[in-house]
């Protein structure tokens, strides 16, 4: 009796063991993936990762450097990834995950843009963020992919990568400039503003005011004696034809999606990005 007890006893303790196992490996397994989909505050990977082995040593470390430079000067992170195949992920959205989930980006607004080659089926992506979105518009990404798509053609991917990042190098210090020059305006130029200004309101006052004084002889009439008598005859009767308006409305023509702006999506992580992809 005393043996069936102890038995019953220690099978009750196992099953308890067993349930909280259940309960508390689920819960860790959800902490585990939770981490994992964090994004890092800061960048964890170099500017150049060459998965794919299309470089030798001595190219992968100019293009770092390269990118390393122009990733500061322009204060947007230009990064290039190759790998040799990738899962069941779409291009677009390995590239926007590799963006996010390394903490690529410069800035609060981690702003900079990626070019991602996978060579398994010679597809390549562009993901762009933050200020990057609107340096890089769709047609911008079009004509500077045009001669890197056409190196990537020939197998020559160094030239491919130094002409990607000589590019976006370019368009970043454009887009950055046009900022510098609508903020700062010279003194003089505020000065000549303001004159402008003054006299806009000045100059219609001088014939305002003598047309007011020239209305000063005129007198209130108690009676209506002093006005003409009789009836009121026009010596002359002409219609003149003032003015016309004419509203015009454009008729929409076809388009290519994006216009001149930037097309958007929305990554896994729940990050606006904007890019392109295609193949080589």
């Amino acid at each position: 009796m005393i043996y069936v007890k102890k038995s019953l006893k220690t099978i009750l303790i196992a099953l308890a063991l067993f349930i909280a196992c259940g309960m508390v490996l689920p819960i860790t397994a959800l902490a585990s993936s939770g981490s994992g989909n964090t994004i890092p505050s800061t960048r964890q990977v170099e500017r150049l990762v060459d998965d794919a082995d299309l470089l030798d040593s001595e190219e992968e470390a100019e293009l770092l450097d390269m990118l390393d430079s122009y990733s500061e000067e322009v204060q947007m992170d230009i990064c290039i990834l190759t790998v040799s195949e990738r899962d069941t992920y779409s291009i677009e959205a390995f590239a926007d995950d590799y963006y996010d989930y390394n903490g690529i980006g410069y800035g609060s607004d981690r702003s900079g843009i990626l070019l991602v080659l996978s060579m398994d089926d010679r597809s390549y992506a562009l993901s762009t963020c933050g200020a990057a979105i609107e340096a890089f518009t769709d047609s911008t990404q079009e004509d500077m992919m045009e001669p890197v798509l056409e190196e990537l053609s020939y197998n020559d991917y160094y030239y491919a990568f130094k002409k990607f990042a000589t590019s976006s190098r370019s368009i970043a210090l454009s887009y950055n400039n046009s900022f510098i020059g609508d903020s700062n305006l010279r003194k003089s130029d505020l000065i000549m503003y303001l004159v402008i200004l003054v006299a806009a309101l000045i100059i219609p006052l001088v014939p305002l005011s003598a047309n007011i004084m020239s209305l000063n002889n005129i007198a209130f009439q108690k009676g209506a004696d002093k006005y003409k008598q009789g009836k009121l005859a026009l010596s002359t009767n002409q219609d003149i034809y003032l003015s016309h308006h004419v509203k015009r409305v454009a008729i929409p023509k076809e388009s290519r999606s994006g216009g001149g702006g930037s097309s958007t999506h929305i990554s896994s992580s729940g990050t606006v990005h904007g890019g392109s992809h295609g193949h080589f």
